[in-house]
């Protein structure tokens, strides 16, 4: 069943991307390409994907759109500039994100469920990919084209034998699974599961999964690609299984999957050392129109050609930090907002491990949502959409 895929973005930074450079040490399409494909042969994943020039060269397009029309978005607008046909048929057919630098450290996908699910997926073969530092383009679904095996398998991340954190806090618009199974975050890791092999119509849901660790059956839900509201985001037969609440630590995991065609996998898994050790919560997020002002939208020799009217909106942060071990404020903790021109504003918890922080950032005035994210350094990160507020 071909179905029309919603919009799926990584919004990791505030959105309002005006009058920005694009940034220095963008990684080029090779090399996010070699770090995509190593994490998919480190999980048992065919890693042998390839790059196609002429759907990077799209893709390209369409991130010069979104950084030249303050926006991240799927679709194009043939009204604003920088709009092309190929750009516009790269956003409809990828996976997006603004975010901090892809880099061989930095998997930016990880804690995506969605946006992995669609990169990990076996049947992908092909693939474009623009980077510009912060603006990510990597199209997925006209490159589900390998050849499946003739009996059916299951794949999964994290592969057999592999490591990986605890817990997690998945960050996705507009939903994480997470979120659409009514599961506060932290849970445990994300794992994905993909049916893949001969003529399934791509719509096989689960019917069961078992996860066994140290101290017996862990709680488990999932949704699958017969889910109302997150099913069309998935690739053909894939599912991702959230653990309701944090694993252990350094322990040892078992889990089976099951699918309604009963295509059966056992896999296991460890957990490492531990997740970050700082949580972040919000008390106050808030963002209001006030005003507007005037940008250049196209220079020339003798002066500005033409204007754009941009709205001016300031944001109110305000959180909280806590120990993810005992629950208790961090006092004097580091937390770093970032700016619109991608510098970082930072400031500290005080006694009760609280912060707040003022942002103005200028939006085109068809912009009604943008990405706040907070951080503590080298720890914890969280981000948050907002929806703007009109003018008082």
């Amino acid at each position: 069943m071909t179905r029309t895929r919603p919009v799926l973005i990584i919004v990791a930074a505030l959105a309002a991307l005006l009058c920005v450079a694009v940034p220095a040490g963008a990684a080029t399409p090779a090399e996010d390409l070699a770090w995509l494909n190593a994490k998919r042969a480190a999980a048992g994943i065919p890693g042998d994907v390839a790059l196609d020039s002429g759907w990077s060269e799209a893709c390209a397009a369409h991130v010069a759109y979104m950084r030249r029309n303050v926006v991240v978005a799927h679709e194009e607008d043939p009204e604003l500039p920088g709009y092309s046909a190929a750009g516009d048929w790269a956003g409809r057919h990828s996976v997006l994100a603004s975010a901090d630098p892809w880099t061989a450290e930095r998997f930016i996908w990880e804690h995506a469920p969605l946006h992995l699910a669609q990169l990990m997926a076996p049947q992908l073969a092909t693939t474009g990919i623009a980077d510009d530092g912060q603006l990510v383009c990597v199209t997925t679904l006209p490159g589900y084209t390998r050849q499946p095996p003739a009996r059916a398998q299951v794949v999964t991340y994290p592969g057999n034998g592999e490591s990986v954190a605890a817990s997690e806090i998945a960050e996705e618009w507009p939903q994480t699974p997470a979120e659409a199974l009514g599961l506060p975050q932290p849970t445990g890791p994300n794992l994905l599961a993909f049916r893949w092999g001969d003529a399934s119509d791509g719509d096989t849901g689960v019917r069961r999964v078992r996860l066994d660790g140290p101290a017996g059956p862990v709680p488990v839900r999932w949704v699958d690609r017969l889910h109302p509201a997150l099913g069309p985001y998935l690739p053909p037969d894939a599912a991702v299984i959230v653990p309701v609440a944090p694993l252990t630590r350094d322990a040892h995991y078992v889990a089976q999957v099951e699918f309604e065609d009963g295509t059966t996998h056992v896999w296991a898994f460890s957990t490492a050392s531990g997740p970050s050790a700082a949580v972040i919560r919000r008390t106050r997020l808030v963002a209001r129109a006030a005003g507007t002002r005037r940008f250049c939208a196209r220079r020339v020799e003798t002066g500005c050609a033409a204007w754009t009217t941009r709205r001016r909106v300031v944001v109110k942060l305000a959180g909280r930090v806590t120990s993810r071990a005992t629950g208790a404020p961090l006092a004097g903790a580091i937390v770093e907002v970032r700016r619109p021109d991608l510098s970082v504003k930072r400031t500290r918890t005080g006694a009760q491990g609280g912060f707040s922080t003022r942002l103005v950032v200028y939006l085109p005035n068809r912009q009604r949502v943008l990405g706040v994210s907070a951080a503590v350094p080298h720890d914890a990160v969280r981000s948050w959409p907002v929806g703007v507020r009109p003018a008082r």
